[in-house]
């Protein structure tokens, strides 16, 4: 921010009739002699689109009827406006140029489909009653919509300039044509290449180089004889009317494809292009530099396209003006100026602030120019038509910060103040946040036992899941549970969407799920809303978990998101059934326990009254439990007749995650029940280590498939990039007037697509096989984490904290990092901050990493068991 204001010396607006508004562009506006006045005054011509063209000749003020205070009035008067016409078109540039040889300044005026020049032509004897008139010369149509143009002596050596051959003009197109005009003559046109929007247009007579920016944020340098040389036909062949225009005997119908002389990278957007002498100590009479103002940057670069420099602007700019550092001195190194979109002038010497002024408009074009004896003046346009000429001025703003007398502190009163803020603090602090009482409150009923479903009860789409049990017969089953949703407000909710989530591999179903309004009550008491919710077992995998999430969305009158959640365990009864007892196994753990074993029937009541009434015939040990999984694997339950022992086995080692955590669960419930007098509470503990061999090969195998999953898709990748290679040198040979043999090129092509296609056939396969094995660690996982509570007694908290670090849910995303690489960095973190012999002050993470190997994780769990069997408390966080 600077301290500094412009100065106005004089000002204008060019707004129309009855104070309307109007639109300038800030290429419509230029400074030359425009009635070639033999003083060389300078005269400022605006345009508007709305076709309104006026001329200004800058007058100093006058102080008459000025108030003496503040110094001379700066607003125009009449006598300063000595033309204004109303064209028929928008206007979209303006140049001032040596475009006829009758006048020495002429105005060029571009509109959207016409292009024509102008003379400034003064009538009468006296100096005072001259009457200007704006005489047209000659026009242009243009059979392409135009952009923008630039004019200056194309073609002809900057240091042996013929003064007697007239300014060209180059008009760029809306889709990148240039049209060089010489005079009331058409010279010839060209297309550029690369081109989206056309960019801004700078044609430096010193390099006679013309300077653009294509639609890839890059400077292209094209010097005239390049331009003259190029090949209109192999350049454009979509303007054949254009190769018309150039006759039949013209030297430009044949020449070089036009390519630029060089390129230079922005990598943003251009706002204005200058060419000017900036390097100082230049030697060369006309060695220019380009000046480049981007969105975010100043660029200035040499004439060959080297970065001279490069400075990143902290505001963005508007427009950008160059002026000598020395004024009157010729071939002086120049200062820039940046006019910001905040109102600031910037001046630069080299890459060095040395001047900013704020501005009381934003300019969208600004020059450095000298009025009579008057230099540096600053004159700048903002896009209302808002014409100013001002200078730098040193004033400082007149608002002061003024500071307020001193006054005696009241230390009582502010000790007061104090105790009462720490007694707001502690009240805050001891008092919990109250809840809502417009609230949606959430309650789940899950039923025990399985219902046989009717036609009408499938559910639509998803249907029911035909399941044959072990006593033969088919049958459509499923759970039936309810929703309630109680509302205590009073105002009514609208737009309620419920969620249910479920593991793998049960598919729920709610209706209705979606109600577009609840009524509230006065009494904030209403009958709850029953939505039906079915749950299907599924048969294609084993249960992943066994907690249902329901939740409801929904907003307040006042439009305030809100979600109500809850959580119900799912029923044993939808992933399995009761099965003839199977004696042998692979997989057995043996738990102890400081009870008496009751009967599993008392246990497991609800699985016992399930089953059929000829089960309990057929099996008469009721000691021993076995427990079929809808998707095949079966677990066994054992007894022990005289110790307070039971035996968990299956062939599948996952599998007796779930039956196990049941167990648990029940047992505890069952003691609870029965030890009403507080006698010693239930302890399950293991008879063996926890095992970790099985653990350690379904990661192995997990991380394996997850490098061959990724391994294919580069080699898919690297197929593709081959395939259309193949398919470019087939379009090139196509296309091509003399084609050469194909050379085999079609059999390549052909087993490159059977490449990508067995490919995609291996992923497929390869994905299937990823997913089962991330299911094994989720189930052994389940499985280590409660054979480690009940090897080391821990307590339900560490078992919760323990999974935040091990997490028993497996995500895959493509590129980024897997379960195994997220589990290393936890359990790093988990053996540094709560599981070490002492508890440090600071904690380094070093972050998630990518892994070659799965021995380091395979290691921090085998550490993780040996510190909890040596006896090192978990530490939970305060």
């Amino acid at each position: 921010m600077s301290l500094f204001r412009t100065k106005d010396w004089w000002r204008a607006s060019v707004a129309g009739e009855e104070g309307e508004e109007t639109e300038c562009d800030g290429l419509a506006f230029c400074a030359a002699n425009l009635d070639n006045d033999p003083s060389g005054s300078l005269k400022l011509a605006v345009g508007t689109l709305g076709g309104i063209l006026r001329v200004y000749a800058p007058r100093e003020p006058e102080t008459t009827g000025a108030d003496p205070q503040q110094g001379p009035s700066s607003h125009a008067n009449s006598e300063d406006s000595i033309i204004e016409v109303q064209l028929e078109h928008p206007i979209l540039q303006l140049e001032a140029g040596y475009f006829s040889p009758d006048y020495d300044t002429c105005l060029a005026v571009l509109h959207p489909r016409l292009l024509r020049v102008y003379a400034l032509h003064k009538s009468g004897s006296a100096q005072d009653l001259q009457e200007v008139t704006l005489q047209k010369l000659y026009e242009h149509k243009l059979e392409r919509s135009a952009a923008n143009m630039c004019s200056g002596p194309f073609g002809r050596a900057s240091t042996d300039l013929d003064t007697t051959e007239c300014d060209a003009i180059c008009v760029q197109s809306l889709d990148g044509q240039l049209s060089i005009f010489e005079q009331s003559s058409f010279a010839f046109s060209r297309f550029l290449g690369n081109f989206v929007v056309p960019g801004p247009l700078r044609y430096c007579k010193g390099l006679d180089m013309f300077f653009t920016v294509n639609s890839s944020y890059e400077v292209e340098c094209y010097k005239y004889q390049t331009l003259t040389s190029a090949t209109l036909s192999d350049n454009s062949k979509k303007d054949e009317s254009s190769l018309k225009a150039l006759g039949e005997n013209n030297s430009f119908k044949h020449g070089k494809k036009l390519e630029a002389n060089w390129r230079f990278v922005l990598g943003e957007g251009c706002v204005d292009i200058q060419c000017s002498r900036f390097t100082r100590g230049l030697k060369k009479a006309w060695t220019d530099d380009v000046i480049i103002l981007g969105e975010r940057t100043l660029f200035v670069l040499s004439s060959e396209g080297e970065c001279k420099l490069q400075k990143r602007l902290e505001y963005p700019p508007t427009c950008l003006a160059v002026y000598p550092s020395k004024l009157g001195e010729q071939g002086a190194a120049c200062n820039i100026m940046v006019a910001t979109s905040t109102g600031y002038l910037m001046v630069y010497d080299s890459e060095r602030l040395i001047w900013s002024a704020r501005h009381d408009m934003v300019p969208v074009s600004v020059k450095v120019l000298t009025f009579g004896d008057l230099g540096g003046l600053v004159t700048t346009l903002d896009d209302k038509g808002a014409l100013a000429v001002s200078y730098m001025g040193t004033d400082p703003p007149t608002q002061v910060v003024s500071i307020a007398g001193e006054e005696q502190l009241n230390f009582e009163e502010m000790e007061s103040e104090h105790r009462q803020l720490l007694n707001v603090i502690r009240q805050h602090a001891t008092q919990k946040p109250s809840e809502p009482v417009d609230i949606l409150m959430l309650r789940a009923q899950i039923p025990q036992y399985m219902k046989a479903l009717g036609e009408g009860e499938y559910g639509g789409s998803r249907g029911g899941y035909d399941l044959e049990d072990e006593l033969g017969g088919r049958h459509s089953k499923a759970v039936v549970g309810k929703i309630f949703l109680n509302y205590s407000g009073i105002s009514d909710i609208t737009d309620v969407s419920i969620s249910v989530d479920v593991p793998e591999p049960i598919v729920a179903e709610a209706e209705p799920s979606h109600i577009s309004c609840i009524k509230g009550g006065s009494s904030g008491r209403q009958t709850p809303i029953v939505i039906q919710l079915k749950l299907f077992p599924g048969t294609h995998c084993l249960p992943s978990d066994r907690t249902l999430n329901v939740s409801a969305s929904y907003q307040t009158p006042s439009g305030e998101p809100r979600i109500s959640h809850c959580e119900v365990q799912l029923p044993l009864c939808l992933f399995g059934t009761l099965v003839s007892p199977v004696k042998n196994a692979t997989y057995k753990l043996t738990l102890d326990t400081n009870k008496d074993a009751p009967q599993l029937v008392n246990v497991f009541e609800d699985i016992f009254a399930s089953c059929q009434d000829n089960y309990f015939e057929m099996n008469s040990n009721v000691n021993v439990m076995s427990f079929k999984y809808f998707s095949g694997e079966i677990v066994t339950t054992i007894v022990s007749k005289n110790a307070g022992r039971y035996r968990i086995q299956s062939d599948c080692n996952g599998a007796m995650w779930l039956i196990l955590q049941e167990l648990k669960e029940r047992l505890a419930a069952y003691y609870a029940a029965a030890d009403q007098e507080g006698g010693e509470g239930l302890q399950i503990s293991l008879s063996d280590n926890v095992p970790l061999e099985i653990l350690f090969e379904c990661i192995d195998k997990h991380f394996n498939s997850v490098e061959y999953v990724n391994k294919l898709h580069s080699d898919l990748e690297l197929h593709g990039r081959r395939f259309r290679a193949v398919q470019k040198r087939f379009l090139v040979r196509f296309k091509d007037r003399r084609p050469e043999p194909l050379s085999h090129l079609e059999a390549l092509l052909d087993d490159t697509y059977d490449n990508i296609i067995d490919c995609c056939v291996r992923i497929d396969e390869t994905t299937a096989d990823m997913m089962d094995r991330a299911r094994d660690i989720v189930h052994n996982c389940h499985l280590f984490l409660s054979l480690l509570q009940c090897q080391f007694n821990l307590t339900e908290k560490q078992i919760h904290f323990l999974k935040k670090f091990l997490n028993p849910q497996v995500e895959h995303s493509q590129g980024g990092f897997i379960w195994e690489e997220y589990t290393e960095a936890a359990l790093s973190y988990l053996l540094k901050a709560h599981l070490s012999k002492s508890q440090k002050d600071t904690i380094s993470f070093g972050g998630v990493s990518k892994m070659t190997s799965t021995a380091k994780l395979k290691k921090l769990i085998s550490t993780m068991v040996e510190r909890f069997s040596r006896g090192i408390t978990l530490r939970l966080p305060s």
